[in-house]
């Protein structure tokens, strides 16, 4: 679990607590990382840091916030 704090909501953000989490926190094959489809989650370099790390991507329907949880 990774977190960071900022006043805005953007792919920086998102990245940073990305980061930490990979740092901190060991994992198995076949991690599945689950989200909506904001455009922090969606970048290219949000992206594609989930895929250098062999993370699988799951996102949520369009518009359908139940499956956040």
């Amino acid at each position: 679990m990774g977190w960071a704090l900022r006043n805005t909501l953007d792919r920086n953000l998102s990245l940073s607590a990305l980061r930490m989490a990979l740092m901190r926190r060991d994992f198995s094959p076949g991690l599945i990382h689950h989200s909506d489809r904001g455009s922090h989650y969606a970048c290219k370099d949000y992206v594609d840091l989930l895929k250098a790390h062999g993370i699988l991507i799951s996102m949520g329907a369009i518009g359908n916030p139940y499956e956040n949880a």
